[in-house]
């Protein structure tokens, strides 16, 4: 099978995923590239930008926003994790993505992650514009399972 560059990205984050302690099960979630299943209750969505550094852009389009929607109002949690090239992944959660961008917009919105020198990482939402969200870089995996 010809490995394809998402798979690259997305086996980083899922790599780390099963490799914490509390890790049970991984599964698809659906039919959707990026959704998946982590013990039975945690819904993620996996996006990843390719380039080698700082900033990161990433696209949620009304679909992504839909989907994402209805999996928070499903039992257990959702996350968003971005997987900033070969640097680090964030993750967000629920109450975070809904202070970055309109989940209820009909049209693309944007997130931009930087990684400024020897500081947390910041995440920019079409909402979010000023300070950020500040994320430690090695927060994930950990915040999925808390």
């Amino acid at each position: 099978m010809k490995i394809q560059t998402q798979d690259t990205y997305h086996g980083t984050a899922l790599m780390q995923i099963v490799e914490h302690k509390t890790f049970k099960a991984l599964n698809k979630a659906d039919d959707q590239y990026g959704h998946y299943l982590v013990n039975k209750d945690i819904k993620l969505w996996v996006k990843y930008a390719s380039d080698e550094g700082s900033p990161w852009q990433f696209t949620i389009s009304e679909n992504d926003a839909k989907s994402i929607q209805a999996d928070a109002k499903s039992k257990g949690n959702t996350f968003l994790i971005l997987v900033c090239g070969r640097t680090s992944i964030c993750c967000v959660d629920m109450d975070e993505l809904n202070g970055l961008v309109d989940l209820s917009a009909a049209k693309a919105q944007g997130i931009k992650v930087e990684t400024p020198a020897n500081k947390q990482m910041r995440i920019f939402g079409t909402l979010q514009k000023k300070e950020g969200l500040k994320v430690a870089h090695n927060s994930f995996p950990d915040c999925i399972f808390e």
